[in-house]
């Protein structure tokens, strides 16, 4: 169990309303190991988040989001409360993973789009009761004590009150992973899809879908009483044009393409 207090207070130097304020929030948590290997889990929350000062202030342009912001005073605490459930296989050769969430955010602030001009966006932050469910999985087979084989996915939706989706959703996606372990040397293969985001705000525009290909080589040694990696990192190796919905500059910048780097890391 936990529980957290938080008083915010900003001080403008304008004809802008001070903001005072508090916000309270709990959260409880349960975990039942049902069976040798197997566990499942419950968790409850009530959290309460007050305004940034940029939602609350904000009039002019945002470069970095592209968008002319306009801030309301007048915003309130938002309410959240939620709940997540959880079942895992922990032990064996097979094992997995899967959470389904819903959380229910009163007076839920967001960047409401007034205006669009190409990327350009006029927007405005205000208030609407939302709501989120998503899901999220994944499974692991070891074949070997060399390699294991895997699938995972996960999905996100949101949505206001009686209203339209919520803008800058992530897009659905689902994968598979390769992983092999010789001695110290580790490696990995990923290749997963996002899918075309078409669940999108008043303002927004659907994202087309891409696939991923990402590969990984490491070697691990004692370097005393610490760990040193040596690695090796690809990214993209489909160079595939990539953009992140969740992003406020999702049709103009998108994700890197095809790169590989070269690193160590120590650890102690």
């Amino acid at each position: 169990m936990g529980a957290r207090y938080d008083r915010q207070r900003i001080d403008v130097d304008s004809r802008a309303q001070d903001y005072r304020g508090g916000a309270v929030s709990f959260s409880a948590a349960a975990l039942w190991k049902f069976a040798p290997g197997y566990q499942a889990s419950l968790a409850l929350t009530r959290a309460q988040r007050m305004p940034t000062t940029q939602e609350l202030y904000s009039r002019g342009v945002h470069l970095a989001s592209n968008t002319y912001e306009i801030g309301d005073a007048g915003l309130g605490k938002e309410t959240a409360k939620g709940i997540d459930l959880g079942l895992r296989k922990t032990e064996g050769d097979l094992t997995f993973a899967l959470n389904l969430f819903y959380n229910q955010v009163d007076n839920y602030i967001y960047a409401r789009t007034l205006d669009r001009y190409e990327a350009f966006q006029l927007i405005r932050y205000t208030q609407q009761d939302a709501r989120f469910i998503g899901l999220e999985g994944s499974v692991d087979y070891r074949i070997n004590r060399t390699f294991t084989v895997g699938i995972f996915g996960d999905l996100v939706r949101g949505r206001l009150r009686g209203g339209d989706d919520l803008a800058r959703m992530p897009a659905s996606r689902l994968g598979g992973r390769v992983a092999a372990k010789w001695g110290q040397f580790t490696a990995d293969a990923t290749l997963y899809r996002v899918f075309r985001q078409t669940r999108v705000a008043s303002g927004e525009r659907d994202t087309s879908g891409y696939t991923m290909l990402n590969l990984g080589l490491s070697y691990d040694m004692a370097a005393g009483p610490s760990d040193l990696t040596f690695y090796l990192s690809a990214r993209n190796l489909l160079n595939q044009k990539a953009f992140n919905h969740a992003s406020w500059l999702a049709q103009v910048a998108p994700l890197p393409g095809r790169s590989i780097m070269a690193g160590v890391r120590l650890e102690y």
